[in-house]
């Protein structure tokens, strides 16, 4: 009985293992949406000025449904009105459709738009 169990915890551990080194690890985009604006990320604003929610990110998201501003329950899809670049490199295009479609709006590095214009709620994805 003492090495069934022994055998059954080592195959258990292995099963642990497996998994956690499959599904353990983040994207660094998942790894940015933390609620802060850092230097390397595009970030979304539920208000304009900057202001109300934030969701930031640092890679390209295709669909923006199942987001929400980070520590609010409003949904991220066609909800945002002003938006921040802090990459000090890279252009950002924010899409009107989910999949990078439909109309879009460039942020140079660097770039802040206190509201996003024809784009103000209505953006669905980004690229970067």
């Amino acid at each position: 009985m003492t090495k069934l169990r022994a055998r059954f915890a080592a195959g258990a551990a292995a099963v642990a293992l497996a998994g956690g080194a499959l599904f353990g690890t983040a994207s660094p985009a998942a790894a940015a949406y933390d609620g802060h604006c850092g230097h390397t990320e595009f970030c979304l604003y539920y208000n304009t000025n900057w202001n109300g929610g934030l969701a930031d990110f640092g890679g390209d998201i295709s669909n923006y449904s199942g987001y929400a501003f980070w520590g609010t329950s409003y949904n991220l899809n066609d909800n945002s009105a002003s938006a921040k670049n802090m990459s000090s490199y890279w252009d950002v295009h924010l899409h009107e459709a989910a999949n990078y479609a439909g109309a879009k709006l460039e942020f140079n590095p660097n770039t802040s738009r206190s509201t996003l214009g024809a784009l103000s709620n209505k953006g669905s994805s980004h690229r970067w």
